[in-house]
C-alpha cells in the first residue's frame, strides 16, 4: 500500500534510502513535495550503505565486479506517460512487469498505492497488463478476472464465491510477485528485487539519484522517451563520448567536453558521501578543441610547444610578464606602469592579472542509469544540463530517458522538442547499431570461451577524451556479465543488424509510448487529412461559381494548412532515410574542413 510520511519523518527514513519527494504525475492528486514509497505495511527493510573508501580510482574498482544489478532503482517512464488508473507492461533485463498508477479516487476512497507487479497472472499466466485497475486500485487480469493489490496479495478470485468456504486460503497462495515502485522527480522507477527477497535481507537500495536542479522552481525542463534497440553498455558508453558530437550530429557544442594535449581530461571514480553510491566523472575546461584554437594545428603533430617565457617593455610606462602557449595564451600576467614623477622618485603602478575563470565541462555517470552533462562555473552553477537516464531492458535494447534542464521561464511543449530530439537521436541510432552487432557477437563469443571480454582490446581507444569512455569500459567488462539473465537468451547477441526503417522506427520507439506526441500527432493528421479534404472539395465547387475567386484563395489556404500539418507530424514516425543522413553528413566539413587531413605531417607529398 501506499505510505504517505510528513517532512520530519520523510527526513528520517531518508537515512534509510527508501524516500524520494515527488512530482506527482497527473491523476494522483498529490502536493509537491509529499514523499511517497509503496511498501508492504510493516515492512521497513533498512538500507545497506556502502564503507566509505578512498577516492582513487584503484581503490574503488573493485566495486566494479561487486556491482549489483538487482539491487538498484531504474527509470521505467516519466509519470506524465502512465495514465493513472490502468496497467502497462515495462521490461528490464528481458523480464515484463506490469506497473499501475492509482488514480486520484482510488487513493482518495481506498488509499490505494502504485504497484509493480511480475506481469503474469499466477493463475494462467496471462499478462496483467492487459487487464484493468479496478475502482480499489487493484490490478485486474483480463481472463478470469482475479485481482491484486500494490503488495502482490490476491485480493479476489471471482469464481471462488461459487464455492463454500475455503476462499482466504486459496487467496492467501495466489500471490503474484511484488517489487518497490517510487516516483522521484517525474519518473517512475522500479527496483527489479521482489519484495520479498529485499525483505528477507533487510536491504533496501540507496533511493534514486536526484538532479537539485530539477527541484529548483527557477530551472524548466521537458521529459523526453524512446525505446532504443542498442544495447545498454553500447548508448552509455556512446552518451559519455564527446568525439563523436562533432561528426555525427555535425553540433559544436559537443567539443567544449572534449580534451586535448592542453586541456586534459580529469577522471575520477568515487562514493557519494552518505549513500555510498559510485560516480564515474570526468573534467575538463570547456573551451573549444578540435574546433578552436587548437584545431590549427596538424594532425597527429608532434610534441607540444614548451610555454615561453616573455616579459615586454613599452616605453615609457608598460612593463608585462607573462608565460605563454603556442597559442599565445595566458594564464597569469604581471602588469606594472611606471610615470617619472621627478628626478629620483617614481610612481610604480602593480597588477597581477589573472585569466578569468573558464567553466569545467563536467559529465556523470552513476550506475546503473544516471547520466548529466553540465558546464559550471567556479560556483558550482549552471544554467543548462543534459541530464540522460537509462534502463537494460534487455539485450540489445534500452529505454532512454533524457530532459534538457534549463533556467528560464518556461519549458517548451513536449512535442516540440521531441520533433527537434528525434531527429537528434536518428542521426547516430542506426550507426550504434552497426557497431553494437559486432561488439555482441565478441562479447557472447568471450563468455562462451570463458574468457574476459575487455573492450579496451576490442576498441582502439586513441583520443585523449577517451579516459572517461576507458574507465566506463573497465566498469562495463567487470559488471556486464553478471546482469541477470545476460546470457539466457544467446539468439539475442548474434541478429542481424537492423535495417535503417527498423532502427529508426520513432513511431515504434516513441510516439507509441509518448501520450503527448501521440496525441499532437493524431491532431496534425486530422488536420491535413480534413485540410485537403476541404481544398479538395472547394476545388470542385470553383468550377462554373460565380465566387471562383474566392474559392481559388480558399483552396490556397486549405492546401497550405494540410501542408504546414503534414510537416508537423513527419518528426513522429521514420525519416530519417540513407539520402536524409547523407545531407546531414555534408555539414561536417563545415565544422571540421577536409583540408585538415592534407595537413597531417605524416602523409606522403
Amino acid at each position: 500500500s501506499m505510505v504517505l510520511h510528513s517532512p520530519a519523518q520523510g527526513l528520517l527514513l531518508g537515512t534509510l534510502g527508501v524516500v524520494s519527494a515527488l512530482i506527482p504525475p497527473r491523476g494522483l492528486g498529490l502536493r509537491p513535495g509529499i514523499i511517497i514509497i509503496a511498501r508492504p505495511h510493516g515492512q521497513t527493510p533498512s538500507a545497506r550503505m556502502a564503507a566509505p573508501m578512498s577516492p582513487e580510482t584503484g581503490s574503488l574498482s573493485s566495486r566494479y565486479a561487486t556491482f549489483d544489478w538487482m539491487h538498484q532503482w531504474y527509470p521505467v517512464a516519466w509519470a506524465v506517460d502512465l495514465p493513472a488508473g490502468r496497467p502497462h507492461r515495462i521490461e528490464l533485463f528481458d523480464e515484463a512487469y506490469a506497473v499501475a498508477l492509482p488514480s486520484a479516487t482510488a487513493v482518495r476512497d481506498h488509499g490505494a498505492a502504485p504497484l509493480a507487479v511480475k506481469d503474469a497472472c499466477p493463475h494462467r499466466l496471462a499478462a496483467l497488463s492487459e487487464g484493468r485497475c479496478t475502482d480499489q486500485g487493484y490490478v485486474q487480469c483480463a481472463y478470469h478476472g482475479w485481482a491484486f493489490d500494490s503488495n502482490g496479495s490476491c485480493r479476489g478470485i471471482p469464481q471462488l464465491e461459487l464455492k463454500a468456504g475455503g476462499g482466504e486460503a486459496a487467496l492467501a497462495r495466489n500471490a503474484v510477485e511484488s517489487y518497490p515502485i517510487m516516483i522521484s522527480q517525474g519518473m517512475v522507477w522500479v527496483c527489479p528485487s521482489p519484495w520479498s527477497t529485499l525483505i528477507s535481507s533487510a536491504a533496501l537500495p540507496p533511493p534514486p539519484p536526484r538532479v537539485p536542479e530539477m527541484d529548483d522552481p527557477a530551472y524548466k525542463y521537458t521529459a523526453a522517451v524512446r525505446d532504443l534497440p542498442l544495447d545498454y553498455s553500447i548508448l552509455v558508453e556512446n552518451i559519455l563520448d564527446p568525439d563523436h558530437g562533432v561528426f555525427a550530429h555535425q553540433a559544436k557544442g559537443f567539443d567544449l567536453y572534449s580534451a586535448s594535449r592542453n586541456a586534459k581530461q580529469t577522471v575520477s571514480v568515487f562514493e557519494e558521501t552518505g549513500n555510498g553510491r559510485l560516480v564515474l566523472q570526468s573534467e575538463v575546461d570547456a573551451t573549444e578543441k578540435l574546433l578552436g584554437a587548437e584545431g590549427s594545428v596538424p594532425l597527429n603533430a608532434s610534441a607540444p610547444i614548451v610555454p615561453r617565457a616573455r616579459s615586454e617593455f613599452r616605453p615609457p610606462s608598460a612593463i608585462v610578464s607573462a608565460r605563454r602557449d603556442e597559442f599565445e595564451k595566458s594564464k597569469f600576467l604581471t602588469c606594472f606602469w611606471v610615470s617619472p614623477v621627478g628626478v629620483g622618485r617614481t610612481r610604480s603602478v602593480p597588477l597581477n592579472a589573472s585569466a578569468p575563470f573558464v567553466p569545467r565541462a563536467r559529465s556523470e555517470f552513476r550506475p546503473p542509469s544516471a547520466i548529466v552533462s553540465a558546464r559550471r562555473d567556479e560556483f558550482e552553477k549552471s544554467k543548462f544540463l543534459t541530464c540522460f537516464w537509462v534502463s537494460p531492458v534487455g539485450v540489445g535494447r534500452t529505454r532512454f530517458m533524457a530532459a534538457g534542464v534549463s533556467k528560464s521561464a518556461f519549458a517548451p511543449p513536449r512535442w516540440f522538442v521531441h520533433s527537434f530530439l528525434n531527429n537528434f537521436l536518428d542521426q547516430d541510432t542506426h550507426l550504434l547499431a552497426t557497431a553494437h552487432t559486432p561488439a555482441l557477437r565478441a562479447e557472447l563469443k568471450a563468455h562462451t570461451e570463458k574468457k574476459p571480454f575487455l573492450r579496451r582490446t576490442l576498441y582502439k581507444y586513441a583520443s585523449p577524451s577517451e579516459k572517461l569512455l576507458n574507465e566506463v569500459g573497465k566498469f562495463m567488462d567487470a559488471s556486464v556479465s553478471r546482469m541477470p539473465g545476460r546470457y539466457a537468451l544467446p539468439r539475442l547477441f548474434t541478429q542481424a543488424t537492423p535495417r535503417r526503417e527498423d532502427s529508426l522506427d520513432r513511431m515504434v520507439q516513441h510516439t507509441s509510448v509518448c501520450p503527448d506526441s501521440m496525441a499532437f500527432y493524431k491532431r496534425a493528421k486530422t488536420t491535413r487529412n480534413v485540410a485537403w479534404a476541404a481544398a479538395a472539395a472547394m476545388l470542385s465547387l470553383r468550377r462554373g461559381s460565380a465566387h471562383a475567386a474566392f474559392f481559388s484563395a480558399a483552396v490556397t489556404a486549405a492546401a497550405v494548412l494540410g501542408l504546414v500539418a503534414h510537416n508537423l507530424q513527419r518528426p513522429f514516425t521514420y525519416q530519417k532515410t540513407r539520402a536524409n543522413a547523407e545531407n546531414d553528413l555534408m555539414g561536417i566539413p563545415k565544422l571540421f574542413s577536409d583540408e585538415r587531413y592534407s595537413m597531417d605531417p605524416r602523409r606522403p607529398e
